[in-house]
């Protein structure tokens, strides 16, 4: 059965929509078609009241299938969500499940939302129906993973990009299908087990489980290409190995009683086996050094904290976290499947020769940045009068996931120096920035000007360098910006005739990092001194154990002093803006 969810466009149904740029982070369909009812897999189910492993029935698994309303695309990511419940009760059509659907199938994803087995017994050996429980779970999302690969072309996907994500049980059931994976990492209460039960006959079996992956499509990969985990947890963190390397985003709350931001037993009961939470997987992630995982931390609040109560809407829609996680969630998914846009320039007088340097697309969109354009991946082009000119470009690869850069490009009618070398920029290990170039003639030469910026466009002049009118030999050319700052630092040459024409070298780039702000005395009871290397200065980020920032402020000319006093005893980290580097601050 097929029904339109949220159609605002009425008389433009079926019809595609005009334009689909920056898909997948924007809102670009009006609406979503659903394909209820989908068998996705069929299982065993434990009968109630779930005492007995050995008894089940068969039965079917079924997912709804949202797709964006108009749209023509037909190789899209897709991405499963799994509903909460803790494994005891819930279904695929809570609130915020079906709003997860909605929303990303309208920024051009094809989504679904499933069912998993349900029902373990909490009144004894909790420990194994529960393990159970999360077994079965994780062999049903994997099953709807693998179904959407298997009917790729009957849906619009793309099979090599179908990720995961799950709020609370149905985060258990997308973390540990990318983390469990090793045939040794099964647990034993998912094998042929023997248990006791307050219920005559007192002793029982349950059957072995079977491996990850169970039934159907059994030739595709059950494991997601990337997934959200909204207040999970892990079995264990040894589970995460180097091979483990799917990309994750963590989202948690610091006072979650229900599922632990730490270590802890779920709902807080000691029958229940103790879990590794979001906190204690994202240190392990970042001790294996992968790049690819993201966390959305926030302290003081609890489970669900975007808005629900497992599942439903405390107040009918999302609060402002809800906001956040969707905005964060679509950074993130977009990311793992986005191609790269990137070009060089080379500029003879009025001509300039832009080759994509970039990767993943198959089509491109250049702005010229004086009102002309073109769409081939290497194009050439004359500009009309000398000047510098802003050059935007758009791509896109085969899933019409997009990428954009923009860079300045400076061109001149005349020709009065020849680069022989362009211009390059090295630090220096005493400190400053070596400018280096090279022309090989000069023609009507007056000077050269050195320019520096902290963007690509807002460049001041440095230092001036004589030209020398006619010269007819190569020349090497070094100059020193002493006492630079960390971040990004752009350079070009300004060459400028004796009748005032002018040309512009290409642009050189460097990324310096800061070293550790030094902090005194540290620790500290509340005000402390802070020295920067060398005459660096901006703002500054103060931030707790968790991430979230507490103070903000600006310091100049190298030093400063900030009053801690207001805060409690603790660790706290110190970052400059602009720089990746934080310094630990100990407050006693």
């Amino acid at each position: 059965m097929k029904y339109l969810l949220l159609l605002t466009f009425c008389a433009l149904a079926g019809q595609a929509l005009p334009g689909q740029s920056y898909r997948y982070v924007r809102t670009v369909f009006p609406g979503a078609s659903v394909t209820t009812n989908v068998r996705y897999a069929s299982a065993d189910f434990i009968d109630f009241p779930y005492f007995n492993e050995s008894s089940t029935t068969r039965g079917d698994l079924f997912m709804d299938v949202y797709t964006p309303v108009g749209d023509l695309n037909t190789n899209r990511p897709a991405i499963i969500f799994a509903h909460s419940g803790g494994f005891l009760n819930g279904n695929r059509n809570h609130d915020d499940i079906v709003a997860l659907c909605d929303s990303f199938a309208r920024k051009g994803y094809v989504t679904a939302t499933i069912d998993y087995r349900l029902g373990f017994n909490l009144l004894s050996d909790a420990d194994l129906h529960g393990t159970r429980a999360v077994y079965r779970g994780l062999q049903d999302g994997r099953a709807a993973v693998r179904f959407l690969r298997a009917n790729a072309a009957a849906y619009g996907i793309d099979p090599n990009k179908v990720y995961f994500g799950g709020s609370s049980a149905g985060s258990f059931i997308a973390l540990h299908s990318i983390y469990m994976e090793d045939p040794t990492e099964k647990p034993p209460f998912a094998d042929p087990v023997v248990y006791s039960n307050l219920v005559p006959p007192f002793t029982y079996t349950g059957p072995d489980l079977g491996g990850y992956d169970v039934g159907d499509h059994l030739s595709e990969s059950g494991t997601p290409d990337a997934i959200m985990a909204l207040w999970g947890a892990v079995e264990s963190t040894d589970l995460i190995t180097p091979a483990n390397g799917q990309p994750a985003l963590l989202v948690h709350g610091s006072d979650d009683e229900t599922v632990p931001f730490g270590l802890g037993n779920p709902f807080g009961l000691s029958s229940l086996p103790a879990v590794e939470g979001s906190l204690l997987i994202s240190g392990k992630l970042s001790s294996l050094g992968f790049a690819e995982h993201e966390t959305y931390f926030v302290e003081g609040v609890g489970h669900e904290f975007h808005g629900t109560s497992n599942g439903t809407w405390d107040n009918g829609s999302g609060n402002t976290y809800w906001d956040t996680i969707i905005n964060r969630a679509e950074q993130f998914f977009w990311k793992r499947h986005k191609p790269t846009a990137d070009f060089t320039v080379g500029t003879n007088g009025l001509d300039a020769q832009f080759t994509f340097t970039g990767s993943g697309a198959i089509s491109w969109n250049w702005d010229f940045g004086d009102g002309s354009t073109a769409a081939a991946a290497n194009p050439a082009h004359r500009y009309s009068q000398s000047g510098n000119y802003s050059v935007f470009l758009y791509v896109e690869n085969d899933n019409l996931s997009w990428d954009t850069i923009r860079q300045s490009v400076s061109v001149s009618s005349s020709l009065p120096v020849t680069w022989a070398r362009p211009l390059r920029v090295e630090r220096r290990a005493e400190g400053g920035n070596q400018l280096f170039w090279t022309v090989s003639h000069q023609e009507n030469c007056a000077s050269f000007t050195v320019e520096h910026a902290r963007s690509e466009e807002d460049f001041i002049d440095l230092e001036t360098i004589a030209g020398d009118g006619y010269l007819r030999e190569a020349r090497d050319f070094a100059v020193v910006h002493p006492k630079v700052g960390s971040g990004t630092h752009y350079y070009r040459i300004r060459q400028q005739d004796h009748d005032g024409s002018t040309s512009y070298s290409n642009t050189a780039v460097i990324r310096i990092r800061s070293a550790n702000v030094q902090v005194t005395p540290n620790p500290s009871s509340g005000w402390i001194n802070l020295s920067l290397p060398e005459d660096g200065g901006g703002e500054f980020v103060v931030s707790n154990a968790w991430g979230a920032h507490i103070l903000t402020g600006k310091i100049s000319g190298g030093t400063g002093q900030i009053d801690l006093s207001g805060l409690s005893a603790g660790l706290y980290f110190l970052r400059m803006k602009g720089s990746a580097v934080a310094t630990k601050v100990v407050l006693e």
